[in-house]
């Protein structure tokens, strides 16, 4: 499986082509459930977890699922650390193995 970082992730967009490839995808069959917010209790201070799924309908013709995994930890400062952290996970939509991750961070700043 494939991991696709940052710089990776920066390199291979650009903001006309995500603008396009995002209006396409909204407007096509998409699933996308509402997403799991989870709070999570540490004797540290208190933290979230997001899960975001999607993935594509019964009229693509490629299948593919894919979650978002977010974690909010506010706390992360004091250990110089972001406070939210990421990864998407792309899984093929017709066997559920998994392809690839990518930077979740990154994505969401490029959406």
């Amino acid at each position: 499986m494939r991991y696709i970082d940052e710089a990776a992730i920066d390199g291979a967009l650009d903001p006309v082509f995500m603008a396009d490839a995002l209006r396409e995808a909204f407007a096509g069959d998409i699933v996308v459930p509402v997403r799991h917010h989870h709070d999570i209790h540490r004797p540290e201070g208190e933290a979230t977890l997001l899960l975001m799924p999607a993935w594509t309908g019964a009229s693509q013709t490629e299948a593919f699922v894919g979650t978002k995994i977010v974690s909010v930890y506010p706390m992360n400062g004091a250990r110089h650390l972001p406070a939210v952290m990421g990864t998407y996970l792309l899984m093929d939509g017709t066997t559920g193995a998994p392809l690839v991750t990518l930077d979740g961070a990154r994505l969401t700043t490029w959406r």
